[in-house]
């Protein structure tokens, strides 16, 4: 057993009939290692948001290169509520969001994967997001409130894989940002948005769905940073 091997954990019922569980803490990975898949790594949190299908949605993130693959189902982020896995941190006040998108499957021209702020895990939570799309380049997209309908800001038809995605922060007004290199940013035309509802602590991070409640999508993420 030398080289690249696998670590994790096993359970057996010993019993064709019945099911054994097993419960585990203290759960610890050394930095130099991949992550278990599936587990969400620490200081982060991960969930399926709203009614999601085909699921569940997960995330892998390799430690020693800071590479993400992120795995959502659901119909969309879009009307007023909305369904999607989100892998997030605190954001406190006034930053910057950032993170480049490597990959994406093309589970729908509209599938979508990028970075969100948010005002909780509450499906109809007002948000303000910059996506990937498969066929569709990159869209900004919002919800002002609570249980309102989702609407497009802007959007940039002519963006692939790989792309930098950027969401700035002042006060409650929130823009995008797009680069090539992760170093010069030129800002999305007509994304800016004045966003009351989202003020004070909220949501930020990486946003899944495959708007195709028959297909997961994964999409890979570089660079994730936060300021």
């Amino acid at each position: 057993m030398n080289g690249s091997l696998l670590a994790g954990f096993a359970v057996t019922s010993h019993n064709q009939g019945t099911g054994g569980a097993v419960t585990l803490s203290s759960v610890d990975v050394t930095a130099t290692e991949f992550a278990p898949p599936g587990i969400c790594p620490s200081g982060w949190n991960c969930s399926d948001i709203g009614q999601i299908s085909p699921g569940p949605g997960g995330q892998n993130l390799t430690t020693s290169s800071g590479t993400w693959s992120v795995t959502g189902g659901g119909g969309d982020i879009w009307g007023t509520s909305d369904s999607f896995h989100y892998v997030w941190q605190t954001m406190a006040a006034d930053g910057t969001l950032s993170a480049q998108v490597t990959s994406q499957t093309n589970s729908d021209p509209y599938a979508k994967g990028g970075v969100m702020i948010r005002a909780s895990s509450d499906p109809g939570a007002p948000y303000y997001a910059v996506y990937l799309t498969p066929g569709n380049g990159v869209t900004v997209q919002s919800r002002d409130a609570a249980g309102d309908g989702s609407i497009q800001e802007a959007s940039v038809s002519s963006a692939t894989a790989p792309v930098y995605l950027q969401i700035t922060r002042t006060g409650t007004t929130f823009t995008a940002a797009t680069s090539s290199d992760g170093v010069n940013w030129v800002p999305v035309a007509g994304s800016a948005a004045s966003l009351p509802s989202l003020s004070g602590a909220v949501l930020e991070g990486l946003a899944v769905t495959s708007h195709n409640t028959g297909q997961l999508s994964t999409v890979g993420f570089n660079s994730v940073g936060t300021s």
